[in-house]
């Protein structure tokens, strides 16, 4: 009887040292994963201050400082996002932070379609192909060095107020003034006319699976139709006009802008989620990234706004002379094509790798000559550490040289 209660307490005590070992062992993963965060948001932390310190020597003229500290920047970015998930705000700034001085406030490229105004655009799927409607010249096809490659005309004479491309990039639609949308293939055969809206349609989006169709017009509603041609669903908010409408990735979200000034976020069923406000005038175009977590309008004011999906305004890109028309990210959601009534297309480059890369090409000399550069900066860009023997003996030759 003693030995199998003293068997039982041992077994007892075994148990509650099982039990206390993973407690001990949760514990310590619990205090880890704290410790990897506290770590995280003190990089985070870290550049942040740099890129504040970036944004501030440009807006003092200090260029290559500003991009010195946007790369010490981009290379803690760089470095952080392969062991976490980063904050987009603090992403986006960088890149912005970093084109802004890189290209001097000036795009990658510029696409000019003369004697007509660009009234939108669309990347294909690829994000090599980039089609453009023109108010009466129809819409073009272009390569990404600008080179036209197709033009497709309609048998009517309607003025095109916007397109849109299917993700299969097989099917354009126009939005027209005489209130219809027509669709066409890529060698220019008329698909299908959608009719409803009263009055000009100004905006259409295909959603991702290319099942569903949005438009926006004059009369101030968003529809929803399918490929075949059938009207599904009315939207209503807007007080005037609506300029543009598009899908999210997931096609849960619809977005659209309109003649009040505001961008609209609505579900699937019509509901209205979000209302975003900041720029001075009508907003004539909006759309989803590729990933879904960034929006982007462009305004009468002139500019294009990036925003979150909570409706924080991340940045707003200037540029363009008169009012933006059109934008469009491309499949990668790593270059932002923008279109104005100045007849110019602009592409923005967002990404990240290619800003460093071209950060470095415009610091070479500066890093390989100025004995200022120090080796920490000189590692940014590849640069071997300096040697002090090599370094003397230069600065020697150099005495001698100017004696």
């Amino acid at each position: 009887m003693e030995e199998a209660i003293q068997k039982q307490l041992a077994q007892q005590r075994e148990q509650e040292a099982i039990l206390s070992r993973e407690a001990e062992a949760e514990q310590r993963q619990i205090a880890e994963e704290e410790r990897k965060i506290a770590q995280q948001g003190r990089e985070e932390a870290r550049i942040v201050t740099q890129i504040t310190s970036s944004e501030a020597r440009f807006d003092t003229n200090q260029e290559i400082e500003a991009l010195l500290e946007g790369l010490r920047a981009g290379k803690r970015l760089q470095s952080l996002k392969n062991r976490a998930v980063v904050d987009a705000n603090t992403d986006l700034r960088i890149v912005t932070a970093l084109r802004r001085v890189i290209y001097q406030a000036k795009e990658r490229n510029r696409l000019v379609a003369p004697r007509s105004v660009i009234q939108s655009i669309s990347f294909n799927e690829k994000g090599n192909i980039l089609a453009s409607a023109t108010t009466y010249r129809g819409i073009i096809l272009w390569n990404l060095e600008g080179k036209q490659l197709q033009t497709i005309r309609s048998s009517e004479s309607s003025r095109i107020q916007s397109m849109g491309m299917s993700n299969d990039g097989e099917i354009l639609a126009s939005a027209r003034a005489d209130g219809k949308i027509k669709l066409f293939d890529l060698e220019g055969r008329e698909l299908a006319t959608l009719m409803g809206h009263q009055g000009e349609v100004y905006g259409v989006s295909f959603s991702r699976d290319g099942k569903t169709i949005a438009s926006a017009g004059q009369d101030g509603t968003v529809r929803l139709w399918s490929s075949g041609g059938k009207l599904l669903a009315t939207l209503t908010g807007h007080r005037g006009a609506v300029y543009s409408v598009s899908f999210s990735q997931d096609g849960k979200t619809i977005v659209s802008a309109g003649q009040d000034g505001t961008v609209r976020l609505w579900d699937y069923e019509g509901n209205l989620a979000q209302t975003l406000k900041g720029h001075q005038g009508a907003v004539y175009d909006v759309s989803f990234s590729r990933n879904g977590k960034i929006i982007a309008s462009a305004g009468e004011d002139g500019t294009v706004r990036l925003w979150d999906r909570e409706g924080s305004m991340l940045k707003v890109m200037q540029g363009h002379g008169k009012k933006v028309n059109s934008l469009s990210f491309s499949s990668d959601g790593q270059m932002l094509a923008s279109c104005a009534d100045d007849g110019t297309l602009k592409l923005w480059n967002l990404d990240l790798d290619s800003l460093l890369a071209l950060g470095c090409d415009w610091l070479q000399d500066y890093l390989a000559t100025n004995p200022n550069a120090s080796d920490e900066d000189r590692q940014l860009c590849g640069f071997p550490p300096r040697d002090p023997e090599i370094e003397e003996a230069l600065g020697s030759s150099l005495g001698r040289a100017g004696q």
